[in-house]
């Protein structure tokens, strides 16, 4: 193999390292949802778009007035974990990222802000949209069964 070859091959080879480091730094591995340093960089973007929207006298940015972020906690999630098993916890947060994915639309962002709690950002909701749809969420998670964690509550 020349050096020319051998170049190339270790410059594939970093550019795939890269893209997986990215990866890692966009999703979080146990939910597949957006990280916390993902959303609190997308969350910059939106408000300095929104404040030099403002700033400009446009009251809109691309359609949308507001941006509304809910926030979902599993209620005492630490002790049900810690009693009930990790395997089982996992597959919670899981089951409760994909139902809460579900449930917003595509071009709004869900991210695991940590531990068990998870942020959805939600453009264009005002302040009673985004508790509407809080609350639809919230009943939708409170409404599927788990074995594991009989008593759960969002």
């Amino acid at each position: 193999m020349s050096d020319e070859q051998k170049l190339l091959q270790t410059i594939s080879h970093l550019e795939t390292q890269i893209r997986m480091l990215e990866s890692d730094l966009i999703h979080d591995s146990l939910t597949g949802l957006r990280t916390r340093t993902f959303l609190e960089e997308e969350l910059n973007i939106y408000l300095s778009a929104i404040y030099a929207a403002a700033d400009s006298g446009r009251r809109e940015w691309f359609g949308f007035k507001n941006l509304s972020m809910l926030f979902f906690d599993i209620d005492n999630f630490k002790q049900k974990n810690d009693m009930y098993g990790h395997e089982a916890g996992d597959r919670i947060l899981r089951i409760i990222a994909q139902t809460i994915t579900k449930n917003t639309r595509e071009g709004d962002t869900v991210a695991r802000w940590g531990g068990e709690e998870i942020v959805a950002v939600i453009l264009g909701a005002n302040e009673a949209d985004a508790k509407q749809k809080a609350e639809s969420i919230r009943q939708k998670v409170e409404a599927l069964a788990f074995e594991s964690f009989p008593d759960l509550k969002v």
